[in-house]
């Protein structure tokens, strides 16, 4: 087996070395962006950005729509709208 040594100028080509060492960049990079984002995650929105938010979109909520039973009878056989 070939042993793929690291390039100086980062090209990653074979031949030059370095495609291990890019993927490992690559990978370090990423782990690193990733980490960074869950640390800005973990800090959450002040409360002036939330108070902004709440007031802007409103709640965080669902809003549920029961349809009975005749309803759903009468959509099954004479659909949404007749004509």
């Amino acid at each position: 087996m070939d042993r793929i040594e690291t390039a100086r100028d980062g090209t990653g080509t074979p031949g030059s070395g370095g495609t291990e060492a890019c993927e490992l960049r690559n990978q370090a990079a990423t782990t690193v962006s990733t980490m960074s984002n869950t640390v800005e995650a973990a800090i959450g929105l002040t409360e002036a950005e939330a108070a902004r938010r709440l007031a802007e979109y409103g709640e965080n909520a669902l809003t549920e729509h029961h349809v009975s039973a005749l309803e759903r009878l009468t959509r099954f056989f004479w659909g949404r709208s007749r004509g």
